[in-house]
């Protein structure tokens, strides 16, 4: 309890701090795990005719999410997962840039899905190389099925056909009281 309480404290930032970013669901840690047993944190697809959240909203949500898991568990790398099988996210290369800034390169795998894998797998590697983004990850352009080789139906949300339990309101307000509870 005492490491938990400590990590916590670490912490330079808190859900209260971030709680209007956090409500929108820009980003999501669910608790689920990848197969190597490293924390995934999941960006949804929103509503396409929706504007992307600002970089600054988006990078005040990453930080937030990356300092809630244990260091044990935080070092085995991060799995990004971007749903963008409705089109939301329009540049990826932005949003490539907010995640390698924010993890500071500890990054494991980047995986987007997309429902038309190879016709956005080619439009997604010109964005890429476009924003000459520098990254210690390459981003892989899966369909559904693919995800689920490298992160278990069981610890994916239902979003994704998976099992794990996971309701965003539940969440934030267990973050809330857990973060006022150790202050």
């Amino acid at each position: 309890m005492s490491r938990r309480r400590s990590r916590a404290k670490a912490t330079s930032l808190e859900a209260a701090q971030v709680i209007d970013v956090l409500r929108r669901k820009i980003a999501y840690l669910s608790g689920g795990l990848d197969i190597r047993g490293g924390p995934v944190i999941t960006f949804p697809g929103q509503n396409p005719t929706l504007p992307e959240p600002p970089p600054a909203e988006v990078a005040a949500c990453l930080q937030y999410l990356a300092s809630i898991p244990s260091a044990e568990y935080a070092a085995k790398g991060f799995t990004i997962v971007i749903d963008n099988r409705q089109g939301y996210w329009r540049e990826p290369s932005v949003l490539f840039d907010i995640i390698q800034q924010c993890l500071n390169g500890n990054v494991h795998s980047v995986f987007v899905v997309r429902a038309d894998q190879i016709f956005d797998a080619q439009r997604l590697d010109l964005s890429f190389r476009k924003g000459k983004v520098q990254t210690s990850f390459k981003p892989q352009v899966v369909p559904l099925a693919r995800l689920q080789r490298h992160i278990p139906t069981d610890q994916m949300t239902a979003d994704f056909g998976g099992t794990l339990p996971y309701r965003h309101d539940l969440w934030l307000k267990n973050r809330l009281s857990l973060e006022k509870y150790i202050k």
